[in-house]
């Protein structure tokens, strides 16, 4: 993917945060190796959102694209590598391509269908359907994320997630 040499490597060490709440998201994250975790806290409770997993593409959309502050927090779960892509570079790069708006777009459009599919997840799917869309498609999450943050993710209690996981 050409949009890729656009970035910057890095290494993020276990609960390095990328990005708290209040700040503005100047940044694309494509993840190579490891686990990023969304969250958000509401009324002192972390909430999980969403997990970033190798060749997944993370950041606070909404804060990316109209520059506000965030409301997500990013964080690295393990030991992660990152390709790092500056909204500034991907504008200019964009901008002077049309190969590169095309796979920006491309982008774009699977991490919208990501959302799509977790929305019906969430209204549609029983607890355990959801907890086996998660190791079906995110089986490394169930080996390295606390047990809290997964029930979270899935929208229930530790108590379900522990029966759930019995079954």
């Amino acid at each position: 993917m050409k949009i890729l040499e656009l970035a910057k490597e890095e290494r993020i060490r276990k609960g390095e945060l990328l990005l708290s709440e209040g700040q503005r998201c100047y940044d694309l994250f494509f993840v190579t190796k490891g686990i990023l975790r969304v969250y958000y806290l509401k009324d002192g409770q972390d909430i999980t959102g969403w997990f970033g997993t190798s060749r997944t593409i993370i950041t606070a959309l909404e804060s990316f694209h109209s520059q506000i502050p965030s409301d997500q927090y990013i964080q690295a779960v393990i030991d992660t590598e990152i390709l790092r892509i500056s909204k500034l570079d991907l504008k200019k790069a964009i901008e002077n391509s049309k190969e590169m708006n095309a796979e920006y777009l491309t982008l774009l459009t699977e991490h919208l269908m990501r959302v799509q599919q977790r929305v019906k997840a969430l209204q549609f799917y029983t607890a355990k359907e959801r907890y086996n869309l998660l190791i079906e498609k995110n089986p490394d999450v169930v080996k390295f994320v606390k047990r809290s943050q997964i029930a979270s993710y899935l929208g229930i209690t530790l108590e379900t997630l522990s029966r759930v996981t019995s079954i």
